[in-house]
This record gives C-alpha cells, structure tokens and sequence, in this order.
C-alpha cells in the first residue's frame, strides 16, 4: 500500500523554436500526513482569497502570488524538476527514434524517465512507495503518457526504482488541492527563468521553495534541478537567483 503520492505537473509549451523558451516537468512528492496538511493551506490560501481554482497564470498580482508562495512554502514536501531550454534542443538527435510518435512526445517522454527516476530514488532512499497522479491534460495524451509510463516500470533499462511505484491515474487540477500545488511550483520556476514581456525574471517565489528540492549530499543540480542537457544550465551570473546551490 502506497504510504506517498507524486503529483505531476508541467510549464511552458514544448514546441521547441516555437512555444516558451522554457518547458519544466515537476514531480511534487508528499508523505499522507503531509498531503493533509497542505490540502489544509490550499484551502486556506483560497478562502482568503477568495478563489475556488489556484491558477499561477491567471493571478498578476504580486502581493497575491507572494502570499500564495509564502504559505505553500512553510509546509513539509519535496519537490524535483526536469527543464529544458526549448532554443538549445538538437532535434536531430531525436530523428527516427519512434515511428509515429513526434518528437516533441519523444523529448517529453524523455523528461518523464528523468522524472520517475529521480522521484524512485527519493522515494527509495526513504524507505517510501507511492501512487502518481498526473495532471490531466484532457486529451488522449493522458492514456499514452500513463501507458508510457508502465512500460518504463517494466523496462530494465532505466534508473528508476519499480518497487516505489504503483498505481498511475491522472485526474484535472481543478479536482485536487495538490496539482495546483504543482502548478505553483513548476509555473514560479519557470518565472524565475524566462523573462516576461517587459524582459524581467521573477525568482522571488521559486526562492521561497527552494529548501524543498530534492538533495543529495547538499547539492540540488542533478536532483532537484535536472536541467535536460548540461549546456541547458543558466549562465553564471544567473546562479544563486533560484537557489544557492544552485
């Protein structure tokens, strides 16, 4: 019986050259008690606010998306990320890899193994099994990604640990607290990244989370922050604007 669950949920558009210069896939991942606890402040956050539905895109305003950010970040939770800066993506290197499937699938295929991996490990490391719930993007997608993702559990060649996970479903993130959740970490870090239409970055509230990250040994890149590609990683100076170790 599953003692964890793993929420996941993505930023940007994938298309690569043509939608957000950045795409990121979050894994949030929450022991039962601390499921509770952050439903608790999800609705907090939303009876005073007054909003049924936590949505990052459709709140502007600062104030607002702090407080949204400063009340999430004070619950107990890991959370990982894979990114993939869409302007450095080699397609070539994708190029026949699946008849029928398109590369954009493939690249996001990718970045799940990515994910389950590095969930797996801290799920395994802990002493952890868990369900994954993924966020329902209503089309037939939902079916492939979740038939994906069972024949990764029984692929052996992969990283990720089979014994952590079990059931896969994927539900909309208006019927659960935790895909907004989700929504707000992935969407916040993505801000942190890409500069919005006036050429600012906001990495005030991916700052916030940054003690969730998942670590290893102390060090976050690799882990928590498992950039696609390794020339994919933000420039010096943009380092320490979303973490310190970063």
């Amino acid at each position: 019986m599953a003692n964890a669950m793993i929420y996941i949920d993505e930023s940007g558009d994938l298309g690569c050259r043509k939608g957000t210069k950045w795409f990121i896939l979050t894994a949030l991942i929450v022991t039962s008690e601390e499921e509770k606890d952050l439903v608790r402040e999800m609705r907090k956050i939303k009876s005073v606010l007054n909003m049924k539905i936590i949505h990052w895109k459709n709140i502007r305003d600062f104030d607002k998306r702090r407080f949204i950010a400063g009340a999430i970040s004070s619950k107990n939770f890991t959370y990982i990320n894979v990114l993939i800066d869409t302007d450095k993506i080699d397609m070539s290197l994708m190029q026949g890899s699946t008849k029928g499937v398109s590369n954009n699938d493939i690249l996001y295929n990718y970045m799940c193994r990515y994910l389950l991996e590095r969930a797996s490990n801290f799920l395994a490391k802990n002493g952890m099994c868990a369900d994954i719930v993924l966020s329902s993007r209503g089309t037939t997608k939902d079916k492939n990604l979740i038939e994906y993702i069972e024949k990764l559990l029984n692929h052996p060649h992969n990283s990720i640990d089979k014994t952590t996970i079990q059931k896969i479903k994927s539900r909309t993130a208006g019927d659960l607290e935790l895909l907004q959740v989700v929504d707000v970490l992935t969407s916040s870090l993505r801000n942190g990244l890409e500069p919005n239409r006036y050429g600012h970055i906001t990495p005030c509230y991916s700052y916030a989370f940054a003690k969730h990250l998942y670590k290893v040994n102390g060090n976050v890149s690799e882990y928590g922050l498992k950039y696609f590609t390794k020339d994919m990683k933000p420039k010096e100076k943009m380092r320490g604007v979303i973490c310190k170790d970063f």
